[in-house]
């Protein structure tokens, strides 16, 4: 299991229930939606709860990109967070922002 935060603060309290429940395989990643490169063998399953509205709107469709990329063929992707109104669709295939459309 990898788990995965930018937040210091909850990775040493991770750390600390991982201690105190005695487990010895998980590997423990200080990084972002954006920063974080899955190595290794495709995830079986990934897990999001209440992060991905954190990030600017136009990072989540690249963070749901790249969380879908490290899924296995057949894995599951669940994602537990706050709804947003971004559309990914009307991200530019470069990943770049769309030109605002004049008129």
């Amino acid at each position: 299991m990898i788990a995965v935060d930018v937040s210091e603060v909850m990775l040493a309290q991770l750390r600390t229930k991982i201690t105190k429940a005695g487990l010895t395989d998980i590997e423990v990643v200080n990084a972002g939606f954006v920063t974080y490169r899955h190595q290794g063998r495709p995830a079986d399953f990934v897990y999001s709860r209440w992060a991905l509205h954190q990030v600017p709107d136009f990072w989540k469709s690249i963070a749901l990109t790249r969380m879908c990329r490290a899924l296995c063929p057949g894995g599951v992707l669940r994602l537990l967070d706050i709804v947003y109104t971004f559309d990914p669709a009307s991200r530019a295939a470069n990943g770049r922002t769309p030109a605002p459309a004049t008129g």
